[in-house]
């Protein structure tokens, strides 16, 4: 037993005399740039599924067909009576307006044609002329 009691006593020597012949280590400190937080507004942006529908729906039509050139209001923009809304091509109607006017003119003058046809049928009536009348007068028979 007194041999286990030296053994321990020359092991625990020998720890204390090699943890006494360590040299000191000194640990660094680390130092690090210090920042303050960025302060701004975020979105966040979280995609659903759905369909967002007006409390109240109004459908604009077009009384006459046609393309669209231009649309003037945004989707949703509230609107007042009267303000132009889209713009419609109108060269087709143009081009139309065009054509009823030459057919207007034309009516004009077959208007005015018949019209002093009826006036010289009156004249000749009022003086008893005939075409009958107007042969034997040249000696056509």
């Amino acid at each position: 037993m007194l041999k286990h009691i030296i053994d321990w006593r020359i092991v625990l020597f020998s720890f204390v005399l090699v943890s006494c012949n360590e040299k000191e280590t000194t640990t660094k400190i680390e130092t690090f740039p210090v920042t303050r937080p960025l302060k701004f507004d975020t979105n966040s942006h979280i995609d659903y599924v759905a369909e967002i529908m007006a409390v109240k729906s109004i459908e604009i039509r077009s009384m006459i067909p046609g393309y669209f050139l231009k649309v003037h209001v945004d989707e949703g923009q509230e609107v007042t009576e009267g303000q132009l809304l889209f713009g419609i091509n109108n060269a087709p109607y143009k081009e139309e307006v065009v054509k009823k006017e030459a057919l207007l003119k034309i009516s004009e003058s077959e208007m005015q044609s018949a019209s002093l046809e009826v006036q010289n049928t009156k004249i000749f009536r009022n003086n008893k002329c005939s075409t009958q009348f107007l042969k034997s007068k040249d000696g056509i028979t």
